[in-house]
């Protein structure tokens, strides 16, 4: 399994399920994470022991920006991905991968690449992706290597399937839908508010603002002069944008707008909610994990 890094995201924490519930059914896990450096720590610790974790050595931030432009001057050259398959075409010496399988589409250009005159299964899990990438570059160019090489792809929702539907794949192409799942929280998770009676929206996503944020403010401005009950806006995440948001928050909102900054485990929050919102217009949203 590959994907570039591990930010705190649907994607990403789809990639981590899949890969213990793999290595939990006794299967062999490798995941190649090259930019670990640009992970968040909490991510990465949330990888199953038994998952082979492996990244790029001595990689930095730094160093990777570095290669990331050496790779935009040099194009013919693109020393970012020569380095990729160096050690994706090791890996599969040492282990003989039965598949491989890509998250996001910037990890399947890189198994693609990497593989591309290797006889290996490419399975790519897809996350919506294909939305933005139409909508930047309709010739496909970027698309054309992961059109010819890629074997199948696991689509979230049939959203996804329809949209990759009308792409012009290989003839042996296929794809199949399998739902993103979560395991059933506990009963006994604590909630992080005192339960005081104040009745609760909230909205737990990346701190962007095409998840919806600033509408859901604007909807609860609103209820506020509707009602009389007391009410109250829980909003889980955390980015520069929801940083400037609470700090634009007017003088009379900010008693009832909590703004809970990023969370690792958002579940003592969730069971804060009475309500939970979903008000994002995220052009690649496919099936949201909330």
């Amino acid at each position: 399994m590959t994907i570039p890094c591990l930010l705190t995201g649907g994607a990403e924490w789809a990639f981590i399920r899949q890969a213990n519930a793999l290595v939990g059914s006794g299967h062999r896990v490798t995941c190649y994470l090259p930019y670990r450096c640009d992970s968040d720590p909490a991510m990465v610790a949330a990888i199953e022991p038994r998952v082979n974790v492996v990244s790029l050595p001595l990689m930095t931030r730094f160093l990777h920006r570095v290669l990331f432009k050496l790779s935009l001057m040099f194009p013919r050259i693109d020393p970012e991905q020569r380095l990729h398959s160096f050690m994706l075409r090791g890996l599969q010496r040492r282990h003989g991968f039965d598949a491989v399988n890509p998250h996001l589409n910037s990890g399947t250009t890189i198994a693609c690449q990497a593989f591309r005159d290797i006889d290996v299964p490419l399975v790519e899990s897809d996350h919506g992706d294909y939305a933005l990438l139409l909508e930047q570059d309709p010739t496909l160019h970027r698309l054309r290597l992961p059109l010819q090489r890629l074997d199948a792809m696991i689509c979230p929702s049939y959203v996804n399937q329809q949209r990759i539907a009308k792409l012009p794949w290989a003839s042996s192409f296929r794809s199949t839908v399998i739902p993103y799942s979560h395991a059933l929280p506990p009963t006994d998770v604590p909630r992080a508010l005192p339960q005081d009676g104040v009745f609760t929206f909230g909205l737990v996503s990346r701190g962007v603002a095409e998840k919806g944020w600033s509408e859901a403010l604007s909807a609860f401005r609103l209820l506020r002069q509707q009602t009389t009950r007391p009410i109250r806006l829980l909003l889980v995440g955390g980015s520069d944008y929801l940083d400037a948001m609470a700090r634009d928050l007017d003088s009379e909102l900010r008693p009832h707008v909590i703004f809970a900054g990023a969370q690792s485990d958002p579940r003592p929050w969730i069971e804060c909610f009475d309500v939970g919102l979903l008000p994002s217009y995220f052009a690649a949203e496919s099936l949201p994990n909330v």
